[in-house]
């Protein structure tokens, strides 16, 4: 009897699977992410040779302001987080210990500063770096910055305050850079077909100059791709309207990166969340406001913001000179120079390279006005209500912010506004009028097309910008246009530099335009919500009823 009963139970407790049918989308689904994720990780991988690329091919102390940075970076590994009060140069610049051969590298390399005007000498009237390694003082605009990005990026200068020091250095803020732009990435959705006004829009942003940053020593280069991916990731999570941790996690850490890589880094946070919120339906905004792990990510981006706050107004202050003899310009006038010296800075936001003496062709700036223009055009031109107020008061700050910015400080540190400041403004505008003609319902279609077309008119025009300045090092402004000879070679030689590039932006582009049906999207087969996977049952009356509603 025993026996029989235990039978009777392992029959009963036996699963049936009579009827149940194997889902014929299952192996398609594996696959469309597979391919999704090898889009992704085929961009990521082109973002960071592209970076590499421009790391190897420009001059040591050819990015702007790469002298005083790198010496910051060598006095901060070395445990001089704080600058001293005093001494301080005339100029108010404190005065800081760092190795000697990197302590005068700014002067060895004057000859490729724009304001001594030598565009038309190749690279190699800088001289080289001397070998010994005492520890000297040096006056370091520099020395007050915030001292995380110098903390990561300058740690091979400690064992290598060398030229190779500081390429090895320039590798290491590549990496941070294509990480941070990873995020973007990610969030535009790369390997759907989803999401092709979002992926427009960050071709846009990418600009020449934001990938160019991503080669050298300077904290712009974190406040740029950190704006990026702040950008994205946050606009991103309005549109779903869903807290994924993941996303949430990654938009987190670079927004802390942005707060504390330059001074303005709150007031961008600042703006992105406003509009963020000003753009997002308070539907969407409620049920994000709700969730625990963005209340958490608005603490730590807070309290980052704390943070950079307080060291701006107790150290990076102290670095200016405060009289208003040196500098004696009223508000006004300050407000309406800058603003005349608008149309130079959207160019040099487009691509003008090293001291701003290295412009580029001109169909790369034109072939990124036009991008701009179709992608905001096209969202002014078909979004609805709010969306589309949000999109021109974020053409209105971006024109007139960094002008109040610059007037403000004009009596301090004088005219000094570049493109690359505005940048973290900037790439806001392309990434958040695709968002707007993304979430639009019966919007525009993209053709498709287009982004196939414009990812492959972007990647020449990136191109031409690379050997054009390439060219600029090697033979200077007016020689030779062939970029494989010249009396500069960077390290591997030209055709090394060329071939990284031209690869790594051919990934990038690709990686952008590649797009497959994935589960999520609705031109996939996908099991509706009242069936299991595999299962072959029919809905119940009340879920048929349901459905219906």
């Amino acid at each position: 009897m025993s026996g029989s009963a235990t039978s009777r139970r392992a029959t009963h407790a036996a699963p049936r699977l009579d009827g149940v049918t194997p889902d014929p989308a299952a192996p398609r689904r594996v696959r469309d992410r597979v391919a999704g994720q090898s889009a992704l990780l085929l961009a990521v991988a082109g973002a960071l040779l592209v970076c590499l690329a421009w790391a190897i091919a420009s001059p040591v102390f050819a990015y702007p302001d790469e002298g005083a940075h790198v010496t910051r970076a060598a006095a901060v590994v070395d445990g001089q987080v704080v600058a001293p009060d005093k001494p301080v140069s005339k100029e108010g610049w404190p005065i800081i210990r760092a190795p000697n051969s990197l302590a005068q590298s700014i002067y060895r390399a004057r000859c490729l500063w724009s304001g001594y005007g030598h565009p038309n000498v190749p690279a190699d009237c800088a001289k080289p770096l001397p070998p010994y390694r005492r520890m000297t003082e040096v006056k370091n605009a520099a020395g007050r910055y915030e001292p995380a990005y110098y903390g990561v990026v300058g740690w091979p200068l400690r064992w290598a305050p060398t030229s190779n020091g500081v390429y090895a250095a320039r590798v290491v803020n590549a990496v941070v850079c294509v990480f941070l732009l990873a995020v973007a990435l990610f969030a535009a959705g790369l390997g759907t077909r989803r999401l092709p006004w979002w992926r427009l829009g960050l071709l846009t942003a990418l600009t020449p100059y934001v990938l160019y940053m991503g080669g050298g020593i300077n904290p712009s280069a974190w406040e740029i791709c950190a704006a990026v991916a702040t950008w994205a990731g946050v606009l991103r999570l309005c549109a779903d309207g869903v807290a994924r941790k993941g996303l949430v996690a990654a938009t987190t850490l670079a927004a802390a990166v942005l707060a504390v890589s330059r001074p303005l880094g709150p007031l961008w946070l600042v703006l992105i969340a406003g509009v963020a919120v000003a753009a997002t339906p308070w539907a969407k905004l409620r049920t994000l406001v709700h969730a625990r792990v963005i209340q958490a990510a608005i603490a730590v981006a807070g309290a980052t913001c704390v943070a950079s706050l307080m060291w701006t107004v107790t150290q990076t202050n102290a670095s200016f000179d405060s009289s208003p003899l040196r500098h004696p310009l009223p508000f006004g006038a300050a407000f309406g120079q800058s603003f005349d010296r608008l149309p130079h800075r959207l160019e040099e936001m487009v691509a003008v390279f090293g001291w701003l003496d290295v412009p580029v062709p001109w169909i790369t700036v034109a072939v990124w006005i036009a991008l701009t223009a179709l992608v905001v055009g096209a969202a002014m031109w078909r979004g609805v209500g709010r969306a589309r107020w949000t999109l021109l008061g974020l053409v209105l700050v971006t024109l007139l912010v960094p002008a109040l910015v610059e007037a403000h400080m004009a009596t301090r540190i004088g005219m000094v506004w570049q493109g690359r400041y505005t940048l973290p403004l900037a790439v806001g505008l392309p990434l958040l009028a695709g968002h707007t003609m993304q979430e639009r319902p019966g919007a525009f279609r993209l053709p498709r097309w287009l982004l196939p077309v414009a990812a492959a008119v972007a990647g020449v025009a990136q191109l031409a910008a690379f050997v054009w300045a390439l060219r600029r090092y090697e033979h200077g402004v007016p020689g030779s246009l062939n970029p494989f000879t010249g009396a500069w070679q960077p390290p591997g030689g030209p055709t090394l530099s060329i071939a990284l590039f031209a690869a790594g932006i051919a990934a990038l582009c690709a990686g952008i335009v590649v797009g497959r049906n994935t589960a999520d999207d609705p031109a996939s087969p996908v099991m509706p919500s009242w069936a299991g996977a595999g299962s072959n049952r029919r809905p119940s009356a009340f879920q048929a009823d349901a459905r219906t509603d």
